[in-house]
């Protein structure tokens, strides 16, 4: 599949594609730290103090999931049914189960 036969499926079906980071980081005001012990008091020069920084590795990480959504809405909500190691696998599924 290229970027053109992709193009055309994810118009079609008004398919939202997702990437799910490898990665997260959270930052917090220091005093949550009780809330989270595992984080880690950094000097943020973007905030000009000292901050409570979470960093975590989400379940699924780095995996794709889709929804096929019909609205022109910035907000898309991914119910996360199923995960795919990559775009093609993820349009697989969707061209398989729109021809049942």
């Amino acid at each position: 599949m290229d970027i053109k036969e992709l193009e055309k499926i994810m118009v079609s079906h008004g398919v939202v594609l997702r990437a799910l980071p490898k990665k997260t980081r959270g930052i917090y005001e220091r005093y949550h730290i009780d809330k989270y012990p595992h984080g880690t008091i950094k000097y943020l020069e973007e905030y000009k103090r000292e901050m409570l920084v979470i960093e975590s590795v989400p379940k699924n990480a780095g995996k794709f999931i889709f929804e096929c959504e019909r609205s022109t809405s910035a907000t898309v909500h991914f119910s996360g049914k199923k995960y795919f190691d990559s775009i093609e696998q993820a349009i697989e599924d969707l061209v398989e189960s729109k021809k049942e």
